[in-house]
């Protein structure tokens, strides 16, 4: 009986495994963009190529403009500086997906190498709305990233700032 007891006890002691929680919210964005996490994100949506992506958020905001003029002002933007794209659709490795979720240098070329924009120039900036981001992986051990070249945080395009770096 005392044996049964203690194995109970050491039981109950082990560590909790977490579980990865890859949903996006308004708080997980905001915690990322505060420890200048670079995030791993999938996004999709209607007249967009939908694809993971990894990134560096800097500023979180709702409204936007393009050239002065005003796109939306009800959705929810993320300015963020996208490193890697990856395309749906793209054959990616197992081991690959794995990388992309843990601890990954992509200077170093761990990714496979790849676009889903029409844009050549990497890395590059770009407003990503919110609502089109369906997971959302910090990815654990990277150092914090530094506030990027180009990176303005009273940018006039973000109409009301949420959080900024």
């Amino acid at each position: 009986m005392l044996k049964e007891q203690e194995a109970a006890s050491v039981e109950e002691k082990k560590p909790s495994k977490k579980k990865l929680d890859a949903k996006v919210s308004i708080q997980k964005i905001i915690e990322s963009i505060s420890e200048r996490e670079t995030v791993v994100i999938y996004y999709e949506g209607e007249g967009v190529k939908g694809g993971f992506r990894v990134i560096q958020p800097h500023l979180l905001g709702k409204g936007l403009k393009i050239k002065g003029k005003l796109i939306n002002n009800d959705k929810i933007y993320l300015r963020s500086y996208v490193l890697k794209e990856y395309p749906s659709g793209t054959a990616i490795s197992s081991i690959q997906r794995h990388k992309i979720m843990k601890k990954v240098d992509p200077y170093k070329g761990d990714l496979p190498s790849s676009s889903t924009s029409l844009t050549e120039h990497k890395p590059y900036w770009r407003n990503l709305r919110v609502d089109r981001i369906t997971l959302w992986f910090p990815i654990f051990g990277m150092a914090q990233f530094s506030l990027k070249q180009g990176y303005n945080r009273l940018d006039k395009d973000i109409i009301s700032k949420i959080k900024t770096a």
